[in-house]
């Protein structure tokens, strides 16, 4: 199985995520619920397991709209359009800043801090959110082709990890990202990986 580029690194991110974004709490949680799917619906994980895993693709989507791989969607204005209150030309090429806005307070409560459980109607901490705040592989037509398999394999690979380790971050100082078409991290990823006893 190979992975692209933007599913490598938003693994690193995922999983920098979980550790940095306070604690064991969060990996502790995603282990007991992989370990009860496993052993409800067995190790063969495909569509259907993957869709039980509620707290695992809070994660995913949590870690994509604080650290999303992309800065943005970008478009070509079809026809002269109001934005703001500026006229903007038609051709004129305009791209949304998914990055910046999926820290607005106005958005989120907390807007910096890894909370999985917004995203989960059942939780304490849901949140409302508008469906397009938060887009990391685009919409539409013109959205990423890959986006089901990117996060597919994200999420084999994030219960499959939890469910034999637990990691920690190695680093001296946070990470941050750089831009180059798509987002990186600044410096290497510093993990320590331990074997979970099950």
């Amino acid at each position: 199985r190979y992975l692209t580029d933007t599913v490598c690194v938003e693994t690193l991110i995922l999983v920098y995520s979980i550790v940095l974004y306070q604690n064991t709490k969060i990996q502790e949680r995603l282990r007991r619920e992989s370990i009860e799917l496993k052993q409800t619906l067995g190790s063969h994980i495909d569509r259907s397991w993957l869709s039980k895993a509620v707290y695992a693709k809070a994660c995913l989507k949590e870690s994509l709209r604080l650290n999303p791989v992309s800065v943005g969607i970008g478009r070509i204005l079809p026809h002269d359009t109001e934005l703001g209150g500026y006229l903007v030309p038609k051709g004129t090429v305009v791209v949304t800043q998914n990055q910046v806005i999926c820290r607005f307070s106005q958005f989120f409560k907390s807007p910096d801090s890894f909370t999985p459980e917004r995203w989960i109607s059942e939780c304490d901490q849901f949140e409302q959110v508008d469906p397009f705040i938060s887009q990391p592989f685009g919409y539409g037509p013109r959205q990423c082709i890959g986006k089901n398999i990117a996060e597919a394999s994200l999420l084999v690979l994030l219960v499959e990890m939890v469910t034999n380790f637990s990691w920690e971050w190695e680093g001296n100082e946070e990470l941050d990202s750089v831009s180059h078409l798509i987002n990186k991290p600044d410096k290497p990823v510093l993990l320590k990986f331990s074997k979970v006893a099950l």
